[in-house]
């Protein structure tokens, strides 16, 4: 089955069907193309202009990816079928320049990655203006195993107000915390 995204006139995904391959063949040439897929959408809801773009179900942050033997999902070894960066869902753009779907931007502030994944960083997401908490908890994560103390994380929530980290503990929330990117650790509000 092929993918397709119906997008409105800013170019935001409002829906996302499937259609058979065999519509996609040209019977001239035996090869899939696009237009026939939007053109037999367009006849379906009866909608000629609509704008549907073909998408790729397997595709992710640029990546293809496929099934190994045992039905482990692996990126797969020809990353020529990587198509359109992601399968979107509804909601998400598409960005012409980048020939691709994009994820629904969280807040106004965030900045799209759009080079290598890195350690910090993958390829086509959203990320804070100021980096994102490395403390994510007190205590010993692996309390069960170490008979330390016990783990209570912390609730993290962009604040787009004031451009910054925010965070409650455990169930506490009448205690609320505000990350310091400088001495990278938390302070009490």
């Amino acid at each position: 089955m092929a993918s397709f995204a119906k997008l409105d006139e800013n170019n935001v995904v409002t829906q996302i069907e499937s259609v058979n391959n065999a519509v996609l063949i040209n019977p001239a040439t035996n090869l899939e193309e696009e237009i026939r897929g939007i053109n037999f959408l367009r006849t379906l809801y009866k909608e000629p202009t609509a704008n549907w773009k073909q998408t790729s179900y397997n595709t992710h942050r640029g990546i293809h990816y496929s099934q190994d033997e045992n039905s482990k999902t692996i990126e797969s070894s020809d990353q020529s079928k990587a198509f359109r960066i992601n399968h979107p869902a509804v909601g998400d753009t598409w960005d012409e320049e980048l020939q691709g779907f994009i994820p629904a931007k969280p807040f106004p502030s965030w900045i799209l990655h759009t080079e290598d994944s890195t350690n910090e960083k993958k390829k086509y997401e959203w990320y804070a203006p100021v980096d994102a908490p490395t403390i994510k908890g007190v205590g010993d994560p692996d309390f069960i195993n170490t008979g330390g103390e016990v783990w209570v994380i912390y609730h993290i929530d962009w604040d787009e107000e004031n451009q910054r980290w925010t965070a409650y503990l455990g169930q506490n929330r009448d205690t609320q915390y505000v990350w310091n990117a400088s001495t990278v650790a938390w302070d009490i509000l």
